[in-house]
């Protein structure tokens, strides 16, 4: 149609443009496009597709439609409208099936009497006398909105699309089936609306992504659509339960077998019909309200779908099966495929050409095409191996794990990724590069790389040592892990670019540090509160050397107690709302002690993708079962020990509460129902968020609403807010007293030193005094994110915490701009790989009260 007009309006991506889409308007056969042979579309006169080809066209800049790598924009606004004007042709077509349907059934006698007077045929007729009853009211408040001038958002357009279509499908197939062999005939209108309804159900976005989209909408940015349905439509309980279901979905799906970006697609489907349905009975409602005659039809037919759109957000279906865990479905096909045998589709005895192979292949004619020789396909020789170490790692459920799933979709961190190389290579009996598994973007594509790549290193086969050992052993300078640093420092500094790391500091470091003599304002420390070098902290920490010397020389329980320890352990306990605390003498020596000593083999310890290292150790070493989740997914989690949970004794979940690599926080009290529904313990580490969150600074309880007494397990150190150095836990009096006289990190070590003890104890009790410090911090990070983001900075998922990533994307870049910014006196840290994958290569901004607005 658009070739008989003589005007196109083309998409096409502009030769060496990055920049997206270009749409444009040729009117008169621009040099260089040529159209080529139509093909009929389902018989459609009106609607030839052809193939255009483009080479070397020049557009003059008044034919381009907005700007220059905009055109999917143009698309976007235009499909919108377009979605609104399918919806009503969609209507007038479910009209004109009643109209036919009626006219027809009223007239032809069957065996029983009148077809009309069928039950069935009334139950169809009815069925689509409420389609249209619904779908004009809901166009007439669309419309009535757009000339009143009212914004709508897009989902209100949307669900035009994935409303009309599919009804106006409905009406024309139960009209065919009324009017059976007569509605075949091509002088009947209905064998050409037929068509039109096939048609509309692609046109201008098929109805299944466009309900992906509001369903994803519905989990992620419910706001618009509950305008939509409480203000525009008037159903705030429809609002209600539309959010009800997307979280009943949400976490029904998280607990299934199938991958995560599976279960979300098949949850977010769900949920945009739900939505869709939701709508239609608003509508319904409505017409009832204008009078609309048959609306009370159209009200039960539409809450009775809409009833059953819900059930199928809390129950899982028979096709649920093959669409999660695909269940048969290879099997099916395979029997389908041997059935018919190897042919490819024709249409009158010509290959078609839009099923070509290859892109290549359209300009081919088939009888010049190469001959193909079917061949089996062969699974790589690791892949069940591969397939089976991930089952028994992650306890997955049969067939979750599959060539085509990511490793990151089972939750894979660098520990557990350690651990997989390890297994393959005693499989293998020989070396596996790690890096590997990093660069596939599936298990196949791993496993294909590790049988197809071999790295020369030496065999794993056994050594016979001599009587001193083998030179690896005894140099650690020939140790593989130490030459592997060196390579990597030695890729850090190359040409010009200084060694970032152990640069020496003169004074105390705050907003501002002095290094090699330079003054520079400094974001490289997590002095949040300015209270290192604080007058009354030195001060304190000097009484306390002076009265109880530099360390207690002993442990705790033995002889080396003093009063300093109590009066902290009873002001952090008060001051974070436990019970009781105990005092460790570093951070991350107290995640380790307590996660190790707390749980065993047969527990169960969960800890987030992105917890501190300290956590994860204590996890490794405690002999429990342990597994990774990924990044504050807490649905994720609870899938995790919905499956889990019951083969253990004990079961701990492990977060923090505000994230150093990030600076986010996770959803607390999503985490509290979580281990309250499956009989868990959850620890949450606040090291970065003790004096940092909360009005008070109290930490993520605080800032969350959750009552402290919810974590079982607070954790914390002294050396970031509490300008000293150590560690602690808060929770239960029980749980302190037993890690108090069992945990061998705390009964074997040291006491904490007086002068730290008094540092922290001087520390909080002026955090306390002053919560206005907290208040400036606040406002300093929001004020930094602002900035950041109005330079089109990447600052990640960055909330509210002293700690702001700018990503970078590449460990070489970090590195240089580090050194950059340090020669323009701005002191910041690289954070690189492999402590973050080097796509997200980062340079880590500190926040502190003290920083200025200039700064």
């Amino acid at each position: 149609s658009a070739s008989d007009a003589g005007t196109l309006i083309v998409f096409a991506r502009v030769p060496g443009d990055d920049g997206g889409i270009t749409v444009f308007v040729d009117g008169g056969g621009e040099h260089g496009l040529r159209i080529g042979d139509a093909a009929l579309t389902l018989g459609m006169r009106g609607m030839l597709q052809s193939a255009v080809h483009l080479e070397g066209v020049h557009v003059e800049p008044d034919a381009v439609l907005g700007e220059v790598g905009g055109g999917m924009q143009v698309a976007h606004d235009t499909f919108l409208h377009a979605r609104f004007g399918v919806a009503a042709m969609c209507l007038g077509g479910i009209k004109r099936a009643l109209q036919l349907s009626h006219r027809y059934a009223s007239r032809r006698k069957v065996a029983s009497g009148r077809l009309l007077d069928h039950p069935a045929t009334r139950a169809r007729l009815g069925a689509m006398a409420a389609s249209g009853a619904a779908l004009d009211a809901y166009l007439a408040v669309i419309a009535e909105s757009l000339d009143a001038g009212i914004a709508l958002a897009d989902d209100a357009f949307i669900v035009c699309k994935t409303a009309a279509p599919e009804l106006l499908w409905s009406a024309v197939d139960d009209a065919l089936q009324l009017l059976g062999g007569r509605g075949y005939v091509e002088s009947n209108p209905l064998a050409q609306l037929f068509r039109d309804a096939r048609l509309l159900r692609i046109f201008e976005g098929p109805t299944e992504p466009l309900l992906v989209h509001l369903g994803t909408r519905a989990m992620r940015d419910p706001g618009a659509q509950r305008i939509l349905l409480a203000e525009r439509l008037g159903a705030p309980d429809i609002a209600d339960r539309v959010g009800r279901a997307a979280q009943q979905a949400a976490e029904r799906l998280s607990a299934h077998g199938a991958t995560r970006a599976a279960s979300h697609q098949w949850a977010s489907l769900l949920l945009g019909s739900v939505v869709t349905e939701g709508v239609l009975l608003a509508a319904a409602r409505i017409a009832r309200t204008r009078g609309t005659s048959g609306s009370d039809l159209a009200i039960a037919h539409f809450d009775e779908r809409f009833q059953a759109a819900l059930a199928r957000c809390g129950t899982a279906h028979a096709d649920e099966r093959a669409a999660l865990l695909g269940e048969n479905l290879e099997a099916s096909i395979a029997w389908a495929n041997d059935a018919v045998g190897d042919v490819e589709q024709r249409t009158n005895g010509s290959l078609d050409s839009m099923l070509a192979v290859t892109w290549a292949e359209d300009a081919v004619p088939a009888e010049r095409q190469p001959t193909r020789v079917p061949h089996e396909k062969v699974a790589p020789p690791s892949l069940p191996f591969i397939l089976e170490w991930l089952s028994d790692e992650f306890q997955l459920a049969p067939g979750a794990a599959s060539a085509d799933t990511s490793l990151r979709d089972h939750g894979l961190d660098s520990l557990a990724a350690t651990r997989l190389v390890v297994a393959l290579e005693g499989h293998l009996g020989r070396r596996v590069d790690a890096s590997l598994l990093w660069r596939a973007a599936t298990i196949g594509e791993f496993a294909n790389a590790v049988d197809g790549v071999r790295v020369e290193l030496p065999s794993l086969s056994p050594i016979t040592a001599d009587r001193d050992g083998h030179p690896d052993a005894r140099s650690i300078d020939q140790w593989p892990e130490y030459r592997t640093l060196m390579g990597r420092l030695a890729e850090a500094t190359a040409g010009d670019t200084l060694n970032p790391f152990f640069a020496v500091h003169d004074g105390v470091s705050g907003a501002t540090a002095s290094v090699g003599g330079r003054e520079l304002v400094n974001f490289a420390n997590y002095n949040y509160l300015g209270l290192s070098g604080h007058a009354d902290v030195t001060r304190a920490a000097q009484d306390a050397a002076e009265q109880y010397g530099t360390s207690v020389s002993a442990s705790r329980i033995a002889s080396g107690e003093r009063p300093l320890h109590a009066a902290l352990e009873q002001e952090l306990a008060r001051f974070v709302g436990a019970e009781s605390a105990l005092v460790f003498v570093g951070g991350h020596a107290t995640n380790v002690s307590v996660i190790s000593h707390l749980f065993g083999p047969g527990d169960l310890v969960l800890c987030d993708a992105l917890m501190h290292n300290s956590a994860i150790q204590g996890a490794a070493f405690s002999g429990a079962r342990w597994l990774t989740f990924p990044h504050n997914d807490w649905m994720a989690c609870e899938a995790m020990l919905g499956e889990l949970r019951e083969r253990h004794r004990r079961a701990i979940v492990v977060i923090e509460g505000a994230y150093s690599a990030d600076g986010d926080v996770p959803d607390l009290a999503a985490f509290v129902r979580v281990k309250q529904r499956h009989g868990a313990m959850l620890m949450v580490d606040e090291a970065h968020s003790l004096g940092v969150l909360g009005r008070s600074g109290r930490g993520i309880s605080e800032s969350t609403g959750v009552p402290p007494a919810d974590v079982d397990i607070l954790m914390g150190t002294l050396s970031k807010t509490l300008a000293s150095c150590g560690g602690y836990v808060a929770g239960s009096g029980a749980l302190v007293e037993y890690l108090k006289y069992t945990a061998p990190g705390f009964v074997y070590s040291v006491g904490i030193t007086p002068p730290n003890a008094a540092a922290a104890l001087a520390a909080l009790r002026l955090l306390d005094a002053e919560p206005d410090r907290v208040s400036r911090l606040q406002a300093n990070a929001a004020r930094f994110a602002e900035y950041a983001r109005d330079a089109g900075l990447d600052i990640g998922h960055s909330a509210g915490t002293g700690v702001i990533p700018v990503i970078v994307g590449d460990s070489m870049r970090a590195v240089r701009l580090s050194q950059r910014l340090f020669e323009l006196g701005i002191n910041v840290q690289p954070m690189i790989s492999p402590a973050v994958p080097n796509d997200e290569a980062r340079l880590r901004f500190f926040v502190s009260s003290e920083h200025t607005d200039e700064q």
